[in-house]
């Protein structure tokens, strides 16, 4: 199940809300001599709010609060308080972003904590008659780097073609690869 909205508050503010929640299939529990002792279904739920501040005619300013929740056996149970904060610069046909994303507590399922994976964002687009060019880098807090190229070419405001290329990493379980769109 996963909900949204957002508002925007005279010219310069607007805010969001979500919802997202997830139920697994259920499984037996299996006590340690082999016998069931009953069923678990797992689940997970992140609810949050955002708001987004015009700054300026070319920047605007934004962030987003989340708690997360997460209860995947009877007696592990996890939640965490995230935040990701953002700038954008826009003007004729340059966008830029900046991100910091899932600042925050720890996941902590009983005496065992897990960080957040915290990264940094950083992006650029150029458009011009139909042809948008873009790159983004996102640098992971651990060490790890992931970045992508791409281009989007519209035809009469109706159809897009689209490429791309991502830079994959091995520490981040994604593979390096081609996108045709």
């Amino acid at each position: 199940l996963s909900a949204q909205g957002f508002s925007r508050i005279g010219e310069k503010v607007s805010v969001a809300v979500q919802y997202k929640g997830f139920a697994y299939p259920e499984y037996t529990i299996v006590s340690p001599d082999g016998r069931g002792k009953g069923t678990f279904s797992p689940r997970e739920m992140a609810a949050g709010a955002g708001i987004a501040y015009r700054i300026s005619d070319v920047l605007s300013a934004g962030v987003n609060v989340r708690l997360v929740r997460s209860t995947l056996a009877e007696d592990a149970n996890g939640s965490a308080v995230g935040a990701d904060v953002a700038l954008k610069y826009e003007k004729d046909a340059l966008q830029a972003g900046l991100s910091v994303d899932n600042i925050g507590t720890p996941v902590k399922y009983g005496n065992v904590s897990y960080s957040q994976p915290m990264r940094a964002r950083a992006g650029v687009a150029y458009s011009l008659k139909g042809l948008t060019l873009s790159t983004e880098a996102d640098y992971y807090l651990k060490g790890a780097l992931s970045a992508g190229i791409g281009a989007e070419y519209t035809l009469s405001g109706l159809v897009s073609l689209r490429a791309g290329y991502r830079y994959g990493n091995s520490a981040l379980t994604t593979a390096s690869h081609v996108s045709l769109g």
